[in-house]
């Protein structure tokens, strides 16, 4: 509670006193202003000492009338605290992790003497952070609250851990996908956890509305202040959702500045009301969120505080003025970095600026002067009567209430473990999602995009050595001809590729080459500028430009280019997104967070080539065809709802969802839809791993099943062939029936279970778990079951095998292994085994039966087979649920030979060999695995 609070919870206690109250609250705050902005004409020891005698006189009489009740933890200590304490715990102290131990021991001895109340970690590694931070809270007497600078993630300090896009990133992506802020927000929560972080000095709320702002730009969402609100609660929800505690930075607001606030004091001469208007906005509605932290910045703002070389940190008028009593903010209030060169031109030494932070009502102090000398002044300040200790109390409690909300109460050293915490693979996903939703098109004049003909398009790449290599790469890939510059243009070097270039119509520029530097044209050089300008008056240029939008403000004559596309991050994902939506692959659906050159926020440019719900190329008549065939299988009850998907020559071209997901209607289907995939299993799932294996020389065609599964030895099951297996010309039965055996009271009661427990572990259906032992029934029965000879007969029994043989190699479930290999970095991520046990939403899970027969519900989200259910929904032959989306991206890699996105999966060679006809026990209509239908008129089917 500061002076004014008291004197107002006064004024509603004791009304008859107001008019002598109200005259010592002008005189004190009068003082205290004269104080702080009047440095040439210091305040006499007379002033000081009245000052002191007004507050102690006003708060030992406000006290005696309210007294207050000290139950909780934070109570208890601060009672218990010597003023240094009290003071140290105001303190947010520097600190690396990448230094030598010298360094280490040190910062232990000065913690361990000083007692400072926070720590912000910069440079270093996550183990070695760990180890450090256990060594520092083991001599803190009340534990230290620690933060970090997170805004895209740790990663932004420490090395050894995935980067998450900027805030600039997150500002283009639609704002159906702000979902995905909030997991990035979370995420990054979740890595401060296992870190030892309780606070994240993020997000940045500052609308950038300067395009030549050193210091902010890419780290705002943008210039629209509704996005930038939008889009850091998202971030600031995803925080909190993990425990960690958020600050929103940098208050008035720092967007409109051309000056680095680390180097010299920025200057904003707006209005207040200009300020109110843009500024403060996104401040008043985290306030309204009740935003923990909000941290104050070195502004000079004459238009809020009009003294010389006012600085908002220091100013009374913004912090408590306006802050605290107009705006109504009650939570901690943290300084910029004290170290920043903006505070330090005018307050070099000492513990001035530090005490003047304080009085303009700051409550933490972060990075501040050394503590052997800043603990000593304040403390002086104390005793002279300059600042009050029931100032220092009231700042004091509310970092120690805060560390009683995060149980901070006593410290629990942190694991050096971190494997268990993070989840790279996740994050990298998310990572590449939101790069590719946030891509932007500006421009596509002709409809150029998408590519339909790659002969006449090359590439022509802008690198340097972090991204060139997997440029190239990419257009390998994508089997686009390539060339690379040097952006500096080597006038003999760049001829020949402008002559090489003749032989195209299309030129994508790769331009990755770039930074977040505006005072050194973000990476983009006048020569590259004007060789890309050249081209274009001979060619159709497509500008992929892979860093910070403004960037584009470089390219004076952007109107003659063919289309651009803003790439934002310098990554591989960005990169090979780009090109899929260059070619058709994916739609670009990111809007440019800020205005630039001659395009203005919001800008975007949606192309019909797509993700998006239904999307076609038809003909209308086309188009009728398809949904005259798809609503006549729902309107006969065939079906009540589908998905149908057309992709040609790589590209989609008709994509659409039909009715419902079940015959009461009550959920349509969409394109997240998720249905059993059945038999599509065997080539989704078993063929690509043992193509996988056959390539990696793990298996032979003409392996025996006896030589992997030892239990088949000496059988004539065991002396099957891989190849006979996969062509079901082994001999082996269609299926075995092996759920009927459950029919029987008796056994059923000895297999079956309602409640899963460690014998009855595997999930067949809704509350219905088998005993673990009745998958190796099966497979005996498997073993001894009779042979009718080499021919053609369709079989599950042998992809059953077939699985059993890939896990026996690989080691671990099909399930885990056909995800890490093909389904993660293919983004299949709507193609799972078992998605009702996976928690996945059951309102994306189409049901496949009303199963009357053997478990007596309706099948939705467990396994349809019976036998798959049996193994626990993860089988050979069936088990897998997927959609359109997803399988057109697996069948797309496999008609390109292998390859998808950049990434080689399998080599062409072997794509073609599996799925050719393979001529086998007088069967040639099937492929390895694969059906080939061109051979259909010699089968006897």
């Amino acid at each position: 509670m500061n002076i004014c609070q008291l004197c107002n919870l006064f004024l509603l206690k004791k009304n008859k006193f107001k008019n002598s109250i109200f005259g010592v609250v002008i005189i004190l705050k009068t003082k205290i202003r004269y104080f702080t902005y009047n440095q040439n004409h210091k305040t006499s020891l007379m002033k000081k000492q009245l000052l002191i005698f007004i507050l102690i006189f006003l708060n030992l009489f406000l006290f005696a009338q309210e007294p207050i009740t000290l139950n909780s933890w934070a109570n208890q200590v601060l009672d218990k605290m010597t003023l240094e304490e009290k003071i140290a715990q105001l303190l947010v102290i520097r600190i690396h992790s990448n230094f030598d131990e010298s360094y280490n021991t040190k910062i232990v001895a000065d913690i361990e003497k000083y007692q400072p109340g926070s720590v912000c970690f910069f440079q270093g590694g996550p183990k070695r952070e760990i180890a450090l931070t256990n060594r520092i809270q083991s001599v803190s007497k009340i534990p230290l609250l620690v933060a970090m600078d997170a805004e895209w993630g740790p990663s932004m300090r420490l090395d050894s851990l995935p980067r998450f896009p900027r805030n600039m990133t997150l500002g283009a992506l639609d704002s159906k996908y702000d979902t995905l802020i909030f997991e990035v927000g979370k995420e990054i929560g979740i890595q401060c956890n296992a870190l030892g972080i309780h606070v994240n000095y993020a997000p940045v709320i500052d609308v950038n509305n300067n395009s030549k702002n050193p210091v902010i730009n890419s780290r705002s969402f943008g210039e629209n202040k509704y996005w930038v609100v939008r889009k850091g609660l998202a971030y600031m929800n995803g925080l909190r959702s993990a425990g960690i505690v958020p600050c929103a930075k940098h208050f008035p607001g720092h967007g409109d500045t051309e000056v680095d606030s680390h180097l010299g004091l920025p200057v904003i001469t707006k209005s207040k009301k200009e300020l109110a208007d843009t500024e403060f906005y996104p401040f008043t509605k985290f306030i309204e969120q009740n935003v923990e932290m909000i941290m104050v910045s070195h502004l000079n703002i004459p238009a809020l505080d009009s003294a010389k070389n006012s600085i908002a940190t220091l100013s009374y008028p913004i912090v408590t003025q306006l802050l605290k009593n107009e705006m109504g903010y009650q939570g901690i209030i943290v300084s910029d970095g004290m170290e920043m060169e903006g505070l330090r031109k005018f307050y070099k030494n000492g513990a001035e600026a530090e005490i003047l932070c304080l009085l303009a009502g700051v409550d933490q102090l972060c990075l501040p002067n050394d503590m052997s000398v800043i603990i000593p002044e304040i403390k002086k300040a104390v005793e002279n009567g300059i600042i009050s200790e029931a100032q220092i109390n009231e700042k004091c409690l509310k970092i120690l209430k805060l560390k009683e909300q995060k149980g901070l109460t006593q410290f629990t050293p942190l694991s050096t473990d971190i494997t268990s915490w993070f989840n790279f693979e996740k994050t990298n996903q998310l990572i590449q999602k939101i790069e590719t939703k946030a891509l932007t098109l500006l421009t596509n004049k002709e409809g150029i995009i998408p590519i339909t003909n790659r002969t006449y398009t090359a590439a022509l790449i802008f690198g340097d050595p972090e991204t060139t290599p997997f440029c190239i790469e990419l257009c390998k890939a994508q089997k686009i001809p390539y060339f690379v510059l040097d952006k500096q243009i080597n006038p003999a070097e760049s001829q020949r590729v402008l002559n090489k270039l003749s032989n195209y119509q299309n030129v994508i520029v790769i331009y990755t080459n770039t930074n977040q530097n505006p005072s050194k044209q973000y990476g983009i050089t006048p020569a590259s500028v004007q060789y890309i300008e050249q081209i274009a008056k001979y060619k159709k240029v497509i500008l992929t430009l892979f860093g910070n939008p403004y960037s584009l403000e470089q390219f004076k004559k952007i109107d003659h280019l063919s289309a651009v596309i803003i790439g934002y991050q310098r990554t591989q994902y960005s990169v090979a997104s780009t090109l899929d939506g260059i070619f058709g692959k994916i739609r670009f659906e990111g809007f440019l967070p800020v205005s630039t050159l001659i395009f203005k926020s919001g800008t975007n440019y949606y192309t019909n080539t797509s993700s998006r719900e239904n999307t076609s190329l038809l003909s209308k008549k086309e188009e009728q065809i398809i949904d005259s065939i798809a609503l006549s299988g729902i309107q006969n009850k065939y079906y009540p709802g589908c998905q149908v998907l057309a992709i040609k020559n790589g590209r989609t071209i008709f994509k659409k969802s039909y009715g419902f997901l079940s015959y009461d209607q009550k959920i349509a289907v969409n394109e997240k839809t998720i249905y059993d995939i059945a038999s599509l299993t065997k080539i989704t799932s078993t063929t690509l791993a043992i193509m996988k294996l056959y390539e990696e020389g793990k298996i032979g065609l003409k392996d025996p099943v006896e030589k992997f599964l030892p239990f088949f030895v000496g059988t004539s099951v065991g002396k099957l062939k891989v190849d006979e297996l996969l062509t079901h010309t082994s001999g082996l039965p269609a299926f075995i029936p092996f759920y009927t055996k459950l029919n029987s009271d008796s056994i059923r009661y000895l297999y079956v279970n309602d409640i899963q427990n460690e014998n009855f572990t595997i999930p067949v259906a809704n509350n219905m778990y088998l005993h673990k032992d009745f998958p190796q029934i099966i497979l005996s029965e498997i073993k001894n079951c009779k042979l009718n000879g080499k021919r053609y007969n369709y079989s599950d029994l042998g992809f059953i095998l077939l699985k059993e043989i890939v896990e026996s190699i690989v080691q671990i479930s099909i399930d885990q292994y056909v995800t890490e290999i093909f389904y993660k970095p293919l983004g299949m991520y709507n193609t799972i085994y078992n998605p009702i046990v996976k928690k996945l939403d059951i309102q994306r899970i189409a049901p496949t039966e009303n199963d009357a027969q053997f478990r007596m519900q309706t099948v939705q989200g467990y396994v349809h087979d019976q036998t798959a259910a049996l193994f626990g929904g993860i089988q050979g032959h069936a088990g897998l649920f997927s959609n359109t989306e997803d399988l057109g991206i697996l069948f797309t890699m496999l008609l390109r030979g292998g390859e998808y996105s950049g990434k080689r999966y399998f080599k062409e060679s072997t794509v073609k060999m599996f799925t050719s006809s393979y001529a086998i026990n007088n069967c040639s209509v099937r492929g390895l695995g694969f059906y080939t239908p061109s051979h259909l008129e010699q089968s006897e089917i």
